[in-house]
């Protein structure tokens, strides 16, 4: 059982500034937003580009460190079917509803966006109806049908898979920095200043990911105890998610918003000076010039509220209610049996089930393509 202390909510306020951190450092060297859903659908469908791997193993290499570091880590412990539906549900739901608490969380509610208040709002509530559904009382615990997977010691620790797959996900980074400067293809890769750009991106990707997986094992978020503490309410209630939504998305939102205002600045002196030449005044430009307008996030909502997202919202939160276990986290304790070998590769099947029932449920966007608003970029 995991219980809360005060250290447990310092600790909790200091991952989330280091989830923030590593959100502001990604968006103002790339122009990108953080998605771990987003990143992981690109990892299963294999259509990815070398950073994003690197991203995700800095986030796996700074969890296994942490876990180590700590003496180890022990999951909840559920039934396994617990952890193959949670999986499902959360990767299927995260998808349809393009984004989860890092992109609609962390991102999202930061820039004042509404469909991610709509979809934070919607997941919030089914994963808190879920985990008091299910986890109140723990009665599973003392009824699992006899069978010897149900609570299992091993499937919720981490003892065997850590340092193995820690050395084969750094084997595939330095794969990746090999390939550019000798890729298979001489021509994909350009000039010299090119290669040394991708392997830059990637640097800084890894870097990024090593804060973002230190952020999350240190407010507690990999831990599903932890997480359905919080959105269970009896007398083990543990506030300590509250600490990191509201660190995180107050450390990007000062980011985002200074860049927002400082782009708008430059474009307003990049006008003004402008008008002053074809006044036949002095037209020398003394302020930095801003950006490029399009390479700028838009601020608001570039689509509106649809059933996709409230659905796919509502299903992401049953999932989160149900394991505990959201895409960033997934990541991190790759290493625990439960999540190999149940959770991740269910997430893995919903992300794919997404793209069947676009195919056959959803209505072709093309029709409508001439006043419809563009997709909404929460994912990078």
């Amino acid at each position: 059982m995991v219980e809360y202390t005060v250290m447990a909510g310092v600790k909790a306020s200091i991952g989330g500034i280091l989830l923030g951190i590593a959100s502001s450092i990604h968006y103002l060297s790339y122009n990108r937003l953080t998605g771990a859903s987003g990143l992981m659908e690109k990892v299963v469908q294999r259509n990815t580009r070398p950073w994003q791997v690197s991203f995700c193993i800095g986030v796996f290499h700074a969890a296994t460190i942490y876990i180590a570091a700590t003496g180890g880590i022990t999951l909840m412990k559920l039934p396994y079917y617990f952890f193959i539906i949670g999986g499902l549900l959360v990767g299927f739901g995260a998808r349809l509803g393009n984004g989860c608490t890092s992109g609609h969380g962390i991102c999202g509610l930061s820039r004042f966006n509404l469909r991610s208040y709509v979809a934070v709002g919607t997941f919030m509530a089914t994963a808190i109806i879920t985990a008091n559904l299910l986890h109140h009382s723990h009665t599973y615990e003392y009824n699992s049908g006899g069978s010897g997977l149900a609570t299992s010691d091993w499937l919720s620790n981490n003892q065997y898979l850590g340092w193995a797959m820690f050395v084969l996900l750094a084997l595939v980074v330095l794969r990746d920095v090999f390939d550019i400067f000798y890729p298979a293809d001489p021509e994909s890769y350009g000039t010299l200043d090119t290669r040394i750009s991708a392997l830059k991106e990637i640097s800084i990707m890894y870097f990024v990911g090593g804060i973002f997986g230190t952020g999350l094992s240190l407010s507690g978020m990999i831990n599903n105890g932890v997480v359905l503490n919080f959105l269970t309410f009896n007398e083990n209630w543990d506030p300590s998610l509250i600490f990191v939504l509201g660190w995180s998305v107050m450390i990007f939102g000062c980011v985002f918003w200074y860049d927002y205002f400082q782009r708008a600045e430059g474009t307003v002196a990049a006008n003004y000076s402008k008008e002053s030449a074809l006044n036949g005044e002095e037209a020398q430009q003394t302020s930095p010039q801003p950006l490029p307008k399009e390479t700028s996030t838009p601020p608001g909502p570039v689509k509106a509220v649809d059933r996709q997202l409230v659905i796919g919202a509502a299903l992401f939160g049953i999932g989160w209610g149900v394991s505990g276990i959201c895409p960033a986290p997934a990541i991190s304790i790759l290493s625990v049996p439960a999540c190999a070998i149940f959770f991740m590769p269910a997430c893995v099947v919903g992300i794919k089930l997404v793209a069947v029932y676009s195919a056959h449920f959803e209505v072709d966007e093309t029709k409508n393509s001439a006043d419809s608003p563009q997709r909404e970029y929460l994912h990078s």
